[in-house]
């Protein structure tokens, strides 16, 4: 479900003339994040157990959730009118 307002995001920010250029790529950048972060934690996982992983992911979704905050109050054209 978080995927449909953060590709709609990803289109408000792609450049009218190169949209499915700019598109593509954002979506690789979140694809191959993805990848990375999911090896990143099983790491994680392994050194801190399954609790401390979930408290680090649960912080990590925090921050993330307050930084786009930021952004989007910031952005006064912002399409979720935040």
């Amino acid at each position: 479900m978080a995927l449909v307002p953060m590709y709609a995001l990803m289109m408000d920010y792609s450049r009218l003339g190169m949209a499915g250029f700019d598109f593509t790529l954002q979506v690789s950048i979140v694809f191959v994040g993805s990848l990375f972060a999911g090896t990143i934690s099983g790491f994680i996982a392994k050194a801190v157990g399954y609790q401390g992983a979930f408290a680090i992911s649960v912080a990590l979704s925090l921050i993330g959730v307050a930084l786009v905050s930021i952004a989007l109050s910031h952005n006064d054209d912002n399409p979720l009118n935040l």
